[in-house]
This record gives C-alpha cells, structure tokens and sequence, in this order.
C-alpha cells in the first residue's frame, strides 16, 4: 500500500473536518427549524362552570359514567400513513337543575385507562353544552390534550347524548385529532353512559 505524504494527507483531513463541521451546523439548523414549526401550541384552557337554558328532561339530572374502550371508525388525514390509534377513555359528567329551564354542568371528566407509555400524559380536559335539540337529547363537546416527548394531541369529541330511560344515556360520538396543531386523525364510536355517584369533587 502507497503511503500518502504528509502535506496531502494535512490537506485531507482539514477538508473533512471543514465539511464535518458545515453538515453539523446545517443539521443543526434544520433542527431548529423543526422545532420551531412544530413547536407546542398553548395549553388549553381548564373545566368551567357552564350554566345553560335547555328544556332537558329531569332524568339528565345527577351524573353519568361511561367507558369508551374501542371506536367504530378511525382513519387519518392530510396523506399521514395509517398508523392512527385509539386509546380507552373514561368519561364522567354531571348535570343539576338550577331553576327552571337552567341546567349547570357542575363537573366532568375524562381520562385515560391506561397511559401507553410514561411519556404519555394528558394535561387538561374540558366539558362544554354546545345545543339541546329536545328534552330528550343533548350535545357536548369535550377536549382533550395529551403531551409525550415529542408531541401534543389534541382530542376533539363531539358528543351526541339521547336518553334512554330509565337508567342510561346514549351516546355518539364525532372525533377529532390534531397533532401539534395540525389535522392528524378522525374517528367515531358509541357507548352507553350510566348513572353514578357523584365525585367528592362534585357534591
């Protein structure tokens, strides 16, 4: 084997190092770049009291449990790959009569079963009336986002809510996922919600 002379093989390895360096600063940059495109949007507001006029039936009244383990329909969107997946939730809301025609939602809930990873956490939940068609049925709108190591999902459920005497609620469900801001996945399921006890949170 030739040996190469010194001053070329000087020559070489600065030339290396020069573009060893100029690749680290543009991967850097596009780092960056990335970043700051999908940088988190900010946190969604908490649970609010709502007060709401609606002639609702006296058997909205009191709270409600239901558990949604698996969904009907699920497909993603804007070309992402088919890769979207559903994690079991836990809801539970309450409604109380405040006067005539008035109903409060006076709590809510909406959690996960099961965390898929310890990176996975959900960091805020909300529950709003959106109409009342009848005394028998109610829609609501519940948001939730979770946050992992790279990430933010936000969770838009458009609820359908129709009663079911006497003792349930049924409900259907319109979703919606965005992922860091952007359109990622929808998706639809149904369950019954049943009456509960009341939260500590909520008497």
């Amino acid at each position: 084997m030739r040996r190469i002379p010194g001053p070329i093989l000087g020559c070489l390895i600065t030339l290396v190092f020069a573009a060893s360096r100029s690749f680290a600063l543009d991967l850097g940059g596009r780092a960056q770049g990335f970043s700051q495109r999908h940088s988190a949007p900010a946190e969604a507001p908490g649970v609010e009291t709502q007060v709401v006029e609606l002639p609702l039936a006296e058997m909205f009244g009191g709270c409600w449990k239901g558990e949604v383990l698996k969904v009907d329909s699920m497909r993603t969107l804007n070309g992402w790959p088919p890769l979207g997946f559903w994690h079991p939730k836990s809801f539970t809301m309450c409604f109380e009569r405040r006067g005539r025609g008035r109903w409060e939602v006076s709590y809510s809930s909406a959690r996960l079963e099961t965390a898929p990873s310890p990176y996975f956490q959900q960091v805020s939940e909300s529950l709003r009336v959106l109409s009342g068609g009848d005394e028998d049925s109610l829609v609501v709108e519940s948001r939730i986002r979770f946050r992992d190591s790279w990430s933010v999902k936000d969770e838009t459920m458009t609820i359908h809510l129709h009663a079911a005497p006497p003792d349930a609620l049924q409900a259907e469900a319109m979703v919606l996922v965005d992922l860091n801001g952007a359109p990622w996945m929808e998706a639809s399921w149904h369950t019954d919600f049943r009456r509960g006890e009341a939260p500590a949170r909520a008497r």
